[in-house]
């Protein structure tokens, strides 16, 4: 390859930005693709030298998970699924409006404020909506208590995070980065070979991902419910309480809030399967090892009732667990339990990323381009479940394409079935092992 738009065309682009910053030439520029619904590396051939720095940092071409966890760690994780880290626990923000009006216990925005208040760092890139347009995110260095709030929730939608890293450079002091694995592994990338990102002395906070969505997920979602885009005053992706059906909140410029359940039946469609970016499901990091701290939701039985929410954190470098501490001895988040593997792994399912292999290899054998990885996990052995669950995603190949939207109900209920069929041949697989 030549230069970042070869990686895009292949399929390969995550959208993160780093090529972007990395950019000593300023020839690339991230542009939103319409048609798509995700971000593209747009090229300036005059510009360009052809150095290759943009396919260096990308992390949609690749990822040498041994290289990272030789330079961050000094060694290779002990679990290949959880990568390494030093503490595991739950918790959330002290603040109770923040605790509720975020995504999952508010722990994101807290950690933030408490380092900016205390002086560990100067400000934090983080993604906020765009108020001329809601359904738009725009990247900010925050460096006020509002405008990190301002930035709270999950943003179900494409985020180029790492444009911003080039203002970092530029800007004196120290910051936090907010970002899924795909924007952790293109800063990491960018740090082996600028040293100067590594003198920033970042910080990295990660979000567990299993795929984002395209913006056409949110028009779809949308237009399904009746709501005109040009009606929107503000969209909350998640509101309304703590893992409730996950509530997309919608209010519209005439005063009237929508509160809809984006969790829907069997037989419905849902942005995560239907909309999913297809390079998204191709990423084999769900955890984010290479954050400072990875953060999600806990998924526990014991916990899905409490309403205001928390937060599955996982410290993974002796800056993150300090940070951590000091922010709970301090009184700006509580940490509620030290929990073991076992626990995280009940509390955070990982079969999108166990399932990575046998979806990189059906798209080998079609002939079509996948990233390259150095890592152990690509050798695990692939199940048949891990087979079949690619057939979830079938829709994300053609759901870019508007015209074919009504073949999304009629697709999700084939699934439905399937999927009913599924867990009866596990229920009797189940039974024979249980006989023997």
């Amino acid at each position: 390859m030549d230069n970042i738009r070869e990686v895009y065309s292949q399929g390969l682009c995550v959208g993160c930005g780093t090529c972007e910053s990395a950019c000593q030439t300023s020839a690339i520029q991230i542009v939103k693709d319409e048609r798509k619904g995700i971000y593209a590396p747009q090229l300036n051939n005059e510009l360009c030298n052809q150095c290759g720095l943009c396919l260096d940092v990308c992390p949609g071409l690749s990822v040498d998970f041994n290289e990272l966890n030789s330079k961050i760690f000094g060694k290779e994780p002990e679990d290949v699924w959880l990568g390494n880290h030093i503490g595991l626990y739950v918790g959330h923000a002290s603040d109770a409006g923040i605790r509720r009006k975020s995504s999952s216990g508010g722990l994101v925005t807290a950690l933030l404020l408490f380092a900016l208040e205390q002086g560990i760092i100067d400000g934090a890139v983080v993604a906020r909506m765009r108020q001329d347009n809601p359904l738009e995110p725009e990247v900010i260095l925050a460096r006020t208590r509002e405008e990190l709030i301002a930035a709270r929730g999950s943003k179900y939608c494409p985020v180029p995070t790492n444009v911003r890293l080039r203002d970092i450079i530029d800007e004196k002091g120290k910051f936090a980065v907010v970002g899924l694995p795909c924007h952790i592994h293109g800063s990491r990338k960018y740090e082996l070979l600028d040293k100067e990102v590594i003198g920033k002395r970042l910080i990295y906070l990660g979000l567990m991902c299993s795929s984002n969505a395209t913006f056409l997920g949110t028009e779809y979602f949308l237009k399904k419910h009746g709501i005109n885009k040009s009606d929107i005053e503000r969209l909350d992706y998640r509101g309304e309480g703590w893992l409730q059906d996950y509530n997309m909140v919608v209010y519209l410029k005439n005063g009237d809030k929508r509160v809809i359940p984006r969790k829907g039946t069997l037989f419905d469609s849902s942005f995560h399967r239907d909309f999913a970016v297809p390079r998204c499901l191709l990423c084999c990091d769900q955890t984010c090892e290479f954050a400072d701290i990875s953060l999600g939701d806990p998924r526990l039985p014991d916990l899905v009732g409490d309403k205001l929410g928390k937060s599955l954190i996982i410290t993974r470098t002796p800056g993150g667990e300090e940070i951590l501490q000091k922010a709970s001895s301090g009184g700006a988040i509580e940490l509620t339990e030290r929990i073991s593997v076992q626990r995280f792994f009940q509390g955070q399912k990982i079969s999108f990323k166990r399932g990575v292999n046998a979806r990189l290899t059906l798209l080998k054998a079609a002939g079509k381009s996948v990233p390259r990885y150095r890592t152990q996990r690509i050798n695990q052995s692939r199940s048949f479940m891990d087979y079949a669950g690619y057939l979830y995603y079938l829709p994300s190949y053609y759901t870019n394409k508007r015209y074919l939207w009504p073949l999304i109900y009629p697709g999700s209920v084939i699934r439905g079935y399937f999927q009913m069929g599924i867990a009866k041949l596990a229920a009797l697989k189940r039974r024979i092992i249980n006989f023997r």
